[in-house]
């Protein structure tokens, strides 16, 4: 026993028996005393000291246990760090008893109405306090089941949070991250989390990547240089277990191939992550291999003329009745006379201002129109 205990342990002893002393002389203190105003002083002094005498006792237990039993004669023949919580429930056990007896012995009354009344309060506090309750008891199954304990390195399964378990008390996991920050969780989300433990069932663990070659890399020289940067790079971390490459699948960019080896602890897996992806790298470019990529090509060509939306023209459909055809003519020869008169000259090869000709075509125009007119009325 250290001389830290011995002192942690010497300031409820002193205390002891400092209310032991009078508590053991009330009766013939009472005796010896005949004025009734000293003996109600001493019959409440008696309460007091009496009181104080159970909570020192209840004191001196709970240091024994923390500084005695935990750490001697249990923490070291399991091998692991009680957690947290099962002392904080010692130490509630330990005080409701030591209210118990001051009740039952120091003031004579029955314990039954004070737990009756407990369990009136705790009914109330229970529906007050559901969410702090719930993580009260999903502590207790935590460190029952053992999932994980403090100590272990853990990963939360859909987040990026990875880090060291470091209490876990009545109401949260506390939880440090690589930025040396504590992050609180509660006991009741922890409970319902899917973790992974990289400390059981052991501390080493695998880790595998996936690399894509093209097809035309031999599948048998692909992994005989892959297992050879593998044997390179991890015997500096002192595995047990032999790197393994091999072919997987194909897939649309060529053929997969996957590498495993073994990481005796977390705290390894990045720098060996690294000097793995830099070994197979350095084989790869003696070998004068390259790992494929995603690839697009693209083609080019002119772009069509889009011709402009024409809108339906009825003498398009008109001009194909023969009725109608004999218009086609006339039509042609007045758009003649309406260009001469605004002067355009349209007719091929006349001048502006040839009046005879313009006055024939015309003669003509009317000629026509006064035939198709007498060819429709008739």
């Amino acid at each position: 026993m250290s001389t830290e205990t011995l002192k942690r342990l010497g300031v409820p002893v002193f205390f002891l028996l400092v209310f032991l002393i009078p508590a053991l002389t009330w009766d013939t203190l009472i005796l010896q005393v005949s004025s009734d105003l000293i003996r109600r002083s001493i019959s409440i002094g008696r309460y007091v000291i009496g009181t104080c005498l159970w909570l020192t006792l209840a004191w001196f237990v709970m240091r024994c246990i923390d500084f005695v039993v935990w750490p001697v004669l249990i923490e070291q023949r399991l091998g692991y760090a009680i957690p947290r919580l099962l002392k904080d429930l010692v130490r509630l056990v330990i005080v409701v008893i030591a209210i118990g007896v001051i009740i039952s012995v120091v003031f004579e009354q029955s314990v039954t109405g004070f737990f009756a009344a407990s369990g009136v309060v705790g009914l109330v506090l229970g529906v007050a306090l559901r969410d702090m309750i719930a993580d009260f008891f999903s502590g207790i199954a935590l460190n029952l089941e053992r999932s994980f304990a403090v100590g272990d390195r853990v990963q939360i399964e859909g987040t990026d949070l990875t880090g060291d378990i470091v209490e876990i008390n009545w109401r949260a996991t506390v939880i440090k991250n690589f930025t040396g920050n504590n992050l609180i969780i509660p006991n009741s989300r922890m409970a319902r989390m899917r973790v992974e433990n990289y400390h059981k069932p052991e501390k080493a663990h695998y880790n595998w990547h996936f690399l894509t070659l093209d097809f035309e890399v031999p599948i048998e020289r692909a992994e005989r240089i892959m297992l050879a940067a593998l044997k390179e790079a991890v015997p500096a971390f002192n595995v047990t277990e032999a790197p393994i490459a091999r072919v997987r699948l194909p897939n649309d960019r060529g053929m997969e191939y996957i590498v495993v080896y073994q990481v005796p602890e977390y705290r390894f897996r990045g720098r060996m992550r690294a000097a793995v992806m830099r070994s197979i790298m350095k084989h790869f470019n003696v070998a004068g291999i390259r790992p494929v990529y995603p690839q697009r090509y693209i083609y080019t060509a002119d772009m069509p003329v889009r011709q402009p939306e024409q809108q339906p023209n009825p003498y398009n459909v008109l001009k194909h009745v023969t009725l109608f055809a004999i218009l086609d003519e006339a039509r042609n020869r007045c758009a003649g006379v309406r260009d001469y008169q605004r002067g355009h000259g349209a007719l091929a090869g006349q001048a502006p201002g040839d009046c005879r000709t313009s006055h024939r075509d015309y003669r003509h125009a009317s000629a026509a129109r006064c035939r198709v007119y007498a060819a429709s009325s008739g």
